[in-house]
């Protein structure tokens, strides 16, 4: 990593004054760095007056990318849906890589002209280290994204968007 940017910005207090409250600024990123290229950033942050202690930084990592990344698994594997954010227009061309938790590669594809990669289903298997952690995706201009696997999935089963029960072995 390199710094990119390095200053100071004025935090507005708010309308109670009384200490130790939290406080939220926002921080215009893109009016501070003119050329932010796709990829994962740490902004840190610290007051004034702290004591210069690494464990006394506020920290928050983002993520700046194009890339809208989908993915859903089923008896055939892992597919990986990959849209642009401001297009909605698939994205071809796009390298996928399936990581472990030991940060092994488990698999690579390409997407299609539809923005889709298909894993196999054996490779969702691994246990412990080898569990399959986090799609990657690289762009052909240079994006950057991923999808952490080991967070629980938005469930809309509440939405009256459940669908048909899944099949069983035989399906008519």
């Amino acid at each position: 990593g390199e710094a990119i940017w390095s200053g100071h910005i004025e935090v507005n207090p708010p309308a109670d004054t009384r200490l130790n409250r939290e406080v939220t600024t926002s921080v215009p990123v893109g009016e501070l760095v003119e050329d932010l290229r796709p990829g994962v950033y740490a902004m840190t942050a610290a007051a004034h007056n702290a004591m210069q202690e690494p464990e006394a930084l506020a920290t928050q990592w983002f993520l700046v990318s194009d890339l809208g990344l989908a993915s859903f698994s089923g008896n055939d594997g892992l597919h990986a849906l990959v849209r642009s954010l401001s297009s909605a227009d698939a994205v071809a061309g796009t390298r996928r890589r399936l990581v472990a938790l030991n940060d092994d590669i488990l698999g690579e594809a390409t997407t299609d002209a539809e923005g889709h990669a298909r894993f196999e289903p054996g490779l969702l298997c691994g246990t412990g280290g080898n569990a399959p952690s986090v799609l990657v995706a690289e762009g052909p201009d240079g994006d950057y994204g991923f999808l952490d696997l080991t967070q629980t999935p938005f469930d809309l089963s509440d939405r009256g968007v459940t669908g048909r029960p899944a099949p069983q072995p035989l399906d008519v």
